[in-house]
């Protein structure tokens, strides 16, 4: 039997190009782990 991982994303920039960062949730059963991205050179 295979295991099923749900994997929801987003993201966005402020302007093109421009600062951004991105996000996801990544699910397994009961198990949900989230996490986001920021660069750290914002200018």
């Amino acid at each position: 039997m295979l295991k099923q991982v749900e994997i929801f994303t987003d993201g966005s920039c402020l302007g093109n190009p421009g600062p951004g960062g991105y996000g996801a949730i990544m699910r397994y059963a009961s198990t949900k782990k989230p996490f986001s991205v920021l660069p750290s050179d914002h200018q």
